[in-house]
């Protein structure tokens, strides 16, 4: 057997914890290996008495000495604490009852003989002592009497030994055994509990309030108190309310929102708590404006939780309903804080949730509401307040709602003025409000309570049917020709009201739901709310403009949630559309009739494919609708329409052909959001080698539902093989189908309807493709060419068509997983257009401009690297077109024939059957190097072409860092240093850096997170020594460029190193400060080079932003070089001043400029880059972009110009705060009277940000 002394004693000297553990486990181990016999047990715990003796009869040590006193405490608290880890280790199941009672009796003699030392250890001993079998509830008794008799010395102790205590003092009163013993020794009166509360009654701790709040609670809650006792406990935790935590820097584990919960706690434990509660929160709550907000709603909180907690509702509610009515009533009449308001109103909803259970009670409540509210809808001022009281205690429950919603809703009604007025407007769109707001707590009640009959009724909701024509219409006849002021809120509160009117749900008597309105009534709404939305076609244009405020009454969301529920609604509304666009005439029309146009398409667009139907109104259709319905209506209507004005071929207008095809790719988009899965990817495969047959697809998508006739009269008329096999099945299909498909048609997850979107989505991509193309014969067999209809229109027309469907494929196509990609063939689509043709070189179209190369860029945008495998390998597509430096347009590539071979380099992927990537770069390394061997003005053009593959190679392989393309770049380097293809090179090496709408992982790009890193090492750094040795050694000093001396230089000898560092410029302006941190001092060299020489505007901006980013990021680097970087960013103001058509020389009385110049019409200061993520189409071709050449500043941007001239301010202004004053303040002097002029720029953003600067300046001392 171990020597427990010996163990106790280590115990007692050491400090390791777990080396202090592993002793508590051997003497547990050796008691359990004695079976826990007396002589082991009692071994054990006579271990610690050489600690223990001089604590207990308080001798031991010198009574003069505090450190020996100290010292003892520290010994005897560490022995106690042996015995309790060895507890907490040991099977307390093999303890004997006078065993455990024994260590009870000596662990408990702590709490009285040993204040300083033993009551931590042995409070924990004590926690693991009742957990053991043998453990008896009187002992649990006999504990709790220990702890009480601590009294003042409890508050003396540490918080960690309290919570301790507390810990223990929770695990015994929760006990039922305990707790029942507890009860049986002291009855009522309870005196323990009077004990306990005044041993604690000093807690401030916050963790150990937490453990105290509960044990309050268990002790209100789960015992018999009597009265008195009652009254001293709500006394010990009221004292406490309001609650607050003061701010610490130090965590604490504990947050004000944890302490008030659980102090609440102790307010709702139990209802004898009711007669101390209520009064004492109402009188809080009456003491008016002096208290606190956050008081106030802890107060409605803590009220609200004891209404709900108190279970017997006689004596713990009703009693105190009045005076709570009388407090909370004015608190949401006259409150002015919302959080507050809505905290009385849940409170009052609260009360009547508790009621529903009593209806004579509940009625009883609900009346004493409304006598004391209703009146108050006649009142503007407080119409909104009663109709959220009345509407609170009415919603409670749904028996509440249909014995007491006709009752206020005709008071509702009754209070709507039936005439329009701006005087009244707001009271009306309050009622309105109030209606709405009734509907839509009905409409919750039916989804929180769907079985219950007599909410679902139709007798119990005809005080809704007639809200239509009763007050609805009416309203809007009397409303309607408004277009601004308040009236527009009627329109709104009215289109909103109407929505969730059609919403509503009845049961018939057969047991069917259906639409509470009838059909009449929803055909009669459908009508009014499209005249409505069609007015911009149907008006004339100048009476059109006049209803842009009809964007502000939520017709569209409105007439969405309509058509959702009333399927034929849609329906009529596509023919409505579609009759209103066939009877303009486009031939002559302007740009406002074309932007009233798309503005009806996104609208109706919006209207039925942001929701997808509801599923009554699936139910309740006559016909057999599938959730694609209305998807596929109004798709089928867009393609007819673009058929009618393809057909009139020059005659028609192709903006409007491209506007449906824009409406199309907007619907989708609609309703991709509506199905929630824009990230979702889809497998369509079928599995096994089932090949592609596009009549299936179809019938996969409409599952034997009803298709729409539009979509009918296209298939007939150029899909005849799909329409024969679809349409006169389609009865039959409807009983054959699978059940899955069956219950996909009667309403389906939105992940079950996004399959069949993708498939019919796809669909109409195809037929899109087909429809623009048509199939030529060349000597070679069949190819691709450009449709007739198309080839009427103008090259701009025809283009911007073609790239509207180029931005509308790679949406659908990035959906589809690889193998579905490569089901659909896509790869090889790309090249075929969907056509029955050869794929035989050039692969892409170098006839009609290259117009087609759009079509073949759209899908080679959204595929999968795996799907396209097909195409690289050995001597394949992607070789043809990686290798060859024919079959360009024009002598160049064309945009989208450089993102074609971009694309197609990212998206490589090795294999055995690929070609090496290799190849490609040793082909054009070859070609390069021997053009360059022989480089003349001749076949300088040869070079471009060349150097233009090259480019779009790099701009494709280096996101993905290809090792293979390095030795391709010291050839462009070389080629960056040629007088005029250099030039060129250096303003377009940008896009290898530059963000673009291709080349995006969303779109399955490949680009490896670094390989901006990796680029910047291979293709950067290299250029900054080009650059300096293109001088032949002679490096320019900031010094020597931020010199006022008019020297020229030669233009020759500098164009290499103009070329370079425009490179250099252009590439990091793309990239984060952290890469090119390294290269600060060359780079700022450069940069101030830029800024002195005469060079292209666009480089001196992206000199501008490098210079801004480094002083923002390391302003350090640049104190050396201040000077030179003040000189050069004043010229560059004036210079862009002048280009602005500015004064050459500032006058110096800019107070005067400034006054004059303040009613001055500000102008745009943004970059020259424009967003493209507008909605709208762009009416435009969309060009190439190109940098122009160096040039005077007559050919300067007034965007671009503006933004520099920013930027100098915005740096200036900043130096105050970026430097360190002795590096700034040499320049003070130069610098106000440089602001002062500035401070009279004709650009009023500009005045301001000059007037910043030179306060910025001026706070220099």
């Amino acid at each position: 057997m171990a020597s427990f002394d010996n163990l106790a004693l280590q115990y007692v000297v050491l400090e390791d914890e777990a080396v202090m553990l592993g002793l508590a486990a051997q003497a547990a181990k050796a008691i359990e290996d004695a079976g826990a016999s007396r002589v082991a047990v009692g071994n054990w715990a006579a271990s610690i008495k050489l600690w223990i003796a001089p604590g207990l009869d308080n001798r031991g040590a010198d009574p003069g000495r505090e450190d020996g006193e100290s010292g003892n405490a520290i010994t005897r608290s560490k022995a106690i604490g042996f015995l309790a880890a060895t507890l907490e280790v040991l099977n307390k199941d093999l303890l004997k009852a006078d065993q455990v009672d024994l260590l009870i009796g000596f662990f408990g003699s702590m709490f009285s003989n040993d204040h300083k030392a033993g009551i931590t250890p042995a409070a924990a001993a004590l926690k693991q002592l009742a957990t053991a079998k043998n453990f008896k509830p009187q002992m649990g008794v006999k504990i709790v009497e220990d702890i009480s008799k601590m009294k003042e010395d409890f508050r003396l102790q540490t918080a960690a030994t309290r919570l301790e205590v507390y810990h223990l003092l929770l695990r015994l009163v929760e006990d039922p055994a305990i707790a029942g013993e507890l009860q049986h020794k002291y009855g009522a009166s309870g005196g323990f509990i009077l004990d306990l509360l005044a041993l604690c009654q000093h807690e401030r701790d916050p963790k150990n309030l937490m453990v105290w709040f509960e044990i309050i609670k268990t002790l209100v809650a789960e015992y018999s108190p009597s009265d008195e006792v009652t009254d001293e406990a709500f006394k010990a935790f009221s004292n406490y309310f309001p609650i607050t935590l003061r701010e610490s820097t130090t965590p604490i584990g504990v947050t004000p929102e944890d302490l008030k919960g659980a102090l609440r706690k102790c307010f709702s434990a139990h209802h004898r708590l009711a007669r101390l509660t209520f009064p004492y929160l109402i009188q809080r709550l009456d003491q008016g404006d002096s208290m606190k907000v956050t008081v106030k709603n802890d107060i409605l909180m803590t009220m609200k939780a004891c209404i709900e907690n108190y279970d017997n509702t006689h004596t713990g509610l009703m009693p105190f309903i009045p005076s709570i009515w009388n407090s909370l009533k004015y608190e949401v009449r006259n409150g002015e804080v919302a959080e507050s308001v809505q905290g009385a109103i849940s409170v009052l909803r609260a009360v009547a949730g508790k009621l529903q259970d009593d209806p004579p009670q509940l009625n009883e409540y609900i009346h004493m509401v409304f006598r004391d509210s209703l009146d108050d809808l006649s009142e503007q001022d407080y119409v909104k307040q009663a109709g959220q009281i009345c509407l609170a205690v009415i919603s409670s429950s749904a028996q509440a709602f249909v014995s007491h919603s006709p009752k206020l809703v005709d008071s509702v009604i009754q209070k709507i003025p039936q005439f329009s007025s701006a005087t009244y407007a707001t009271y009306t769109r309050d009622l309105l409000d109030i209606l709405e707001a009734i509907l839509k707590a009905r409409q919750i009640l039916v989804q929180l309570h769907p079985d219950h009959d007599e909410l679902l009724a139709a007798k119990s909701a005809t005080h809704f049917q007639n809200l239509f024509h009763k007050v609805f219409l009416p309203l809007w006849q009397n409303y309607a020709a408004y277009n601004e002021g308040p009236e527009l809120g009627v329109l709104q509160a009215i289109t909103s009201g109407v929505a969730m009117l059609v919403s509503q749900e009845i049961v018939l008597a057969d047991g069917k739901r259906s639409l509470l309105c009838s059909s009449a009534t929803c055909k009669e709404i459908c009508s009014l709310f499209a005249h409505r939305l069609l007015m911009p076609l149907t008006l004339s244009p100048r009476d059109a403009a006049a209803m842009v405020g009809d964007v502000d009454i939520g017709l569209q969301e409105a007439l969405s949630t309509v058509v959702t529920h009333y399927l034929d609604g849609f329906q009529m509304l596509v023919a409505a559309t579609t009759d209103a666009i066939q009877d303009r005439d486009w031939k002559s029309t302007g740009k406002r009739s074309i932007d009233h146009l798309w503005q009806v398409i996104c609208r109706v667009s919006f209207t039925g494919c942001s929701q997808l139907p509801h599923e009554i109104g699936l139910a309740s259709a006559k016909k057999k609708y599938a959730p694609l319905h209305h998807f596929m209506t109004w798709s089928g209507a867009l393609l007819l329409l673009i058929e009618s004005f393809l057909a009139e071929g020059a005659d028609g207008d192709p903006r409007v052909v491209k506007l449906m095809v824009a409406g199309l790719h907007h619907s989708m988009r609609c309703l991709q959001d509506a199905c929630g899965s824009e990230t979702q990817q889809v497998n369509l495969h079928p599995g096994g080698e089932e090949t592609l047959d596009w009549a299936s697809e179809m019938k996969k998508v409409t599952a034997g539902a009803e298709i729409p006739s539009e979509w009918l009269r296209l298939l007939h008329r150029h899909h005849p093989d799909i329409h024969d096999q679809v349409w006169p099945n389609t009865v039959e299909d409807a009983q054959s189908i699978p059940p899955s498909a069956e219950t996909k048609a009667t309403g389906s997850s939105r992940q079950d309807v996004f399959p069949d979107f993708i498939r019919l989505s796809l669909f109409i991509v195809r037929h899109l493709f087909r429809r623009v193309t048509k199939v030529g014969h060349d000597p070679n067999g069949k190819t691709v060419r450009l449709a007739d209809e198309l080839g009427a229109y103008s090259e701009k027309r025809r283009r911007a068509i073609l790239e509207q469907i180029e931005k509308m494929a790679p949406m659908i196509i990035k959906t589809l997983d690889a193998r579905s990609q490569h089901f659909y063939e896509l790869p090889n689509e790309a090249f075929r257009l969907f056509r029955n043709c050869n794929i035989a070189a050039p692969y892409w179209s170098v006839e009609e401009d290259g117009a087609l190369n759009f079509l073949t860029l759209s899908i080679l945008h959204g595929l999968w690297p795996d799907a396209m495998t097909d195409l690289y390998e050995r001597d394949g597509i992607a070789q043809t077109l990686l290798c060859n430096h024919a079959f360009t347009w024009s002598g160049s590539l064309s945009r989208s024939q450089a993102w074609i071979v971009a694309l197609i380099a990212n998206k490589y992927k090795a294999s055995a059957s690929a070609f090496d990537f290799k190849e490609v770069s040793q082909f054009w390394q070859s070609r390069l190097e021997q053009n360059m061997a022989s480089y003349d003005t001749k076949i300088e053009e040869e070079v471009g072409i060349d150097i233009e593959r090259v480019l779009s190679i790099l701009v494709g392989a280096v996101p993905r860092q290809e090792k293979a393309v390095l030795p391709l770049i010291p050839l462009t380097h070389k080629v960056i240093g040629l007088p005029r293809m250099g030039d060129h090179l250096a303003g377009e090496i940008e896009a290898v850096f530059e963000e673009n709408m291709y080349l995006q992982t969303e779109t399955h790009a490949v680009i490896k997170p670094l390989y901006k890193q990796w680029a910047y090492a291979h293709l950067v750094k290299p250029m900054y020594a080009l650059a300096t040795s293109a001088t032949s050694g002679t490096a320019l000093s900031s010094e020597e460029l931020g010199s006022s001396a008019e020297e020229s230089y030669d233009s020759e000898k500098l164009k290499p190193v103009e070329h370079y560092t425009t490179a250099i410029m252009s590439i990091l302006t793309h990239c984060p400060f952290a890469i090119y941190e390294s290269d600060i001092d060359p780079l700022v060299s450069m940069i101030l080079t830029v800024l002195r020489e005469l060079i292209d505007i666009y480089h001196i901006e992206a000199a501008l932003l490098l210079l801004q980013k480094i002083m923002r990021n390391d302003a350090a680097a640049l104190k050396h070089h201040l000077r030179a970087i003040i000189t050069a960013l004043k010229e560059e103001y004036r210079a862009n001043l002048e280009a602005d058509g500015g004064p050459k020389e500032p006058g110096t009385d800019w107070q005067a400029l400034y006054v004059e110049n303040l009613g001055a019409p500000v102008e745009p200061c943004d970059r020259r880059y424009q967003s493209t993520n507008s909605p709208r189409p762009d009416f435009g071709v969309h060009t190439q972009t190109s940098r122009p050449d160096p040039c005077g500043v007559n050919q300067r941007t007034r965007e671009t110009v503006l933004a520099c001239r920013k930027m100098v301010l915005e740096m200036v202004g900043e130096m105050p705060k970026r430097f360190e004053e002795r590096y700034v303040m040499p320049f003070k002097g130069d610098m106000n009277q440089f602001l002062d002029s500035c401070c009279g720029d004709p650009v009023r953003e500009l005045r301001r940000v000059a007037v910043e600067a030179r306060e910025a300046w001026f706070a220099l001392v």
